[in-house]
């Protein structure tokens, strides 16, 4: 899936090769300053690219892909960055542990603190040869911190010879503390994205079921089947005696007593219950094979205040 438009890498590609102007009637050559500045818009919108199929990777789009769902997908864009932005804080965070904990074995270790400068130095060697499992290892750095107060409630005498490395336990439990709160604001991101590109994706996708928004916008259409319509449903295949009872028989199926039925802006009527356990597999019409999202397309905010300003208020003593 390809978002941005590939016409203006195109055209920013051939100013950077423009060639120097021969004569005065041609176009001088890009002064420094400008082949910046369009080298910079370049890698801006090649990231901005990459960034926005990494968050519909996996999904399947149409393409060309339509203007309302280029749209959503650039929503995604936040939520994206923020959750880059909160894993690199949370693995800053122990890099700066580990460096301030190398720092306290630079101390001398009296005998009091022995067993907190054998915890401290598995702590700092396992973070430092496995630096990227950092971000990921919160629950088990506040085990490792637990166990750190543990071999500190046992170290009599350390605060007063050694009070950095007695101290750096109080640090490695907050630092800790830190880099478990970040993963978790960073999973909820990712997930937040990796939720709202598959609602994209069942919406605009070429194939698939149809998303829960559309179908609630199907069934609350006005459109009314008419007894030439409620000949026979086309998915079960089953007869009724609408066209034989006309509109008596119509009223008895809105009464209950038959299914309902559920007429698509395509013109084309079903089962209530046949239609949406074929929507459940399908996005199309079972007959025409029309895209119904396309059909459906969403009501803007501004469409939606004017129609609920335009219906008529109903009286409080109604």
């Amino acid at each position: 899936m390809r978002v941005s438009t590939f016409n203006t890498n195109q055209r920013m590609v051939a100013l950077l090769n423009t060639q120097p102007a021969s004569s005065a009637s041609e176009v001088p050559q890009l002064s420094c300053a400008g082949r910046v500045c369009i080298t910079c818009r370049l890698v801006c919108s090649r990231a901005v690219d990459n960034l926005d199929r990494f968050a519909m990777r996996g999904q399947t789009l149409p393409q060309p892909l339509p203007a309302p769902a280029a749209q959503q997908i650039r929503r995604l864009r936040i939520p994206a960055v923020t959750a880059g932005l909160l894993g690199f804080c949370s693995v800053l965070v122990q890099f700066r542990c580990v460096d301030r904990g190398w720092d306290a074995l630079d101390d001398g270790v009296p005998e009091p603190c022995k067993s907190i400068h054998e915890w401290l130095w598995a702590y700092c060697l396992v973070l430092t040869v496995m630096p990227f499992c950092q971000a990921f290892a919160g629950p088990l750095l506040l085990g490792w911190a637990a166990f750190g107060l543990i071999l500190r409630s046992h170290s009599e005498g350390c605060a007063a010879e050694a009070p950095k490395l007695y101290n750096f336990v109080d640090t490695m439990l907050y630092h800790a503390i830190a880099t478990c709160a970040l993963m978790a604001l960073c999973l909820a991101s990712m997930w937040y994205v990796r939720h709202k590109a598959r609602s994209v994706a069942r919406e605009w996708a070429p194939v698939g079921p149809l998303c829960k928004e559309v179908l609630r916008r199907i069934l609350a259409d006005d459109l009314v089947a008419t007894p030439a319509d409620m000949v026979e449903c086309s998915i079960c295949l089953e007869g009724t005696q609408q066209a034989e009872q006309g509109e008596a028989s119509h009223e008895a199926s809105e009464a209950g007593s038959a299914k309902p039925w559920c007429k698509l802006r395509c013109g084309h009527a079903f089962h209530q219950p046949c239609l949406v356990e074929w929507l459940r597999r399908s996005r199309q019409c079972p007959l025409c094979r029309v895209d119904l999202p396309d059909l459906y397309p969403a009501e803007k905010p501004r469409a939606r205040v004017a129609s609920a300003r335009s219906s008529p208020r109903s009286s409080p003593g109604a």
